[in-house]
């Protein structure tokens, strides 16, 4: 998205630990946007374990470079104003990601990321983050390549980008962190913790 500090990506923390991690052991990897590659370790401008968030700028070569890639996206998302106001329980909300139990090998050197999309509402409001229950006996229609009700584990979609309606146009509601397996609901870290500037306030 494009803040005042420029445009910015922001995932969750603890996928930046995780590279870091790995990357400290030797791992090669590919750290990516669509497919432009980013330095997420020199590019991170502010990360909070707390709120789970990190924030990295994208140079205007890289940020030219992911709305080329018509597949990933076309634009950036502006946002009418920054913080977005606070969600409420009740509120509908949409998020997505790939989930890590849909991703395949298609060949030696590539793999397939499928994507997957609900539409939930607002079950409970915390400081860091808000949590969406699922309710599977209430989906209306699922449609594309996959079986969705086959999807068990939502693992992978953290950093995913979660939105709610309002006043006839979308704000930046958060960022998945985590599903929780044993009441079926997804937590979303709060984008109102990311400043104007690109810093994570605590």
């Amino acid at each position: 998205m494009r803040l005042d500090c420029g445009p910015v990506a922001v995932t969750c923390n603890h996928v930046l630990e995780e590279y870091r991690k790995r990357e400290t052991a030797g791992e090669q990897l590919l750290f990516q946007i669509g497919g432009c590659l980013i330095d997420p370790s020199s590019q991170c401008i502010s990360a909070s374990r707390e709120a789970d968030l990190a924030v990295l700028a994208l140079t205007r070569e890289q940020s030219e470079r992911i709305v080329q890639d018509g597949w990933i996206g076309s634009e950036f998302f502006v946002p009418v104003a920054w913080p977005p106001d606070l969600v409420a329980a009740g509120e509908d909300v949409v998020f997505g990601g790939s989930p890590g139990q849909w991703r395949e090998a298609q060949d030696h050197e590539s793999l397939e990321f499928a994507s997957y999309s609900q539409g939930t509402c607002v079950s409970d409001v915390g400081i860091n983050s808000f949590m969406c229950v699922c309710r599977r006996e209430f989906w209306v229609k699922a449609s594309g390549l996959r079986d969705v009700d086959s999807l068990t584990d939502y693992g992978g979609l953290s950093g995913g980008p979660a939105f709610v309606w309002r006043n006839l146009h979308w704000d930046f509601a958060g960022v998945v962190r985590e599903h929780l397996p044993n009441t079926d609901a997804i937590r979303i870290a709060h984008a109102r913790l990311i400043a104007s500037d690109g810093t994570i306030i605590e």
